[in-house]
């Protein structure tokens, strides 16, 4: 059984993209703010973690289009809004 999604995500601050794991019961809201901590140490001179964040859809016919922060990411994947190597913009 597959307990986990691999995400590409984008930094619009620095135009790079990171990749996470992110185990699929975790609530959006949660990964959000883990990812954001994370980036923000990792390049803390061009982006600063902020408690205001989300995920955004780079691709597909959701792009443009915010996860919604109240569902795990399992519920995105049941429903096939994410799959492995999807590309999300940190905003």
């Amino acid at each position: 059984m597959i307990d986990k999604i691999l995400l590409k995500v984008l930094l619009p601050a620095n135009q790079q993209t990171y990749e996470f794991r992110v185990p699929l019961d975790l609530m959006v809201a949660q990964g959000t703010q883990l990812m954001a901590r994370i980036l923000a140490a990792q390049d803390g001179a061009r982006y600063c973690a902020s408690d205001e964040g989300g995920l955004m859809f780079c691709e597909g016919p959701s792009a443009g289009a915010l996860l919604d922060e109240q569902v795990p990411f399992g519920a995105l994947v049941a429903n096939d809004l994410l799959v492995d190597g999807a590309l999300l913009a940190l905003m």
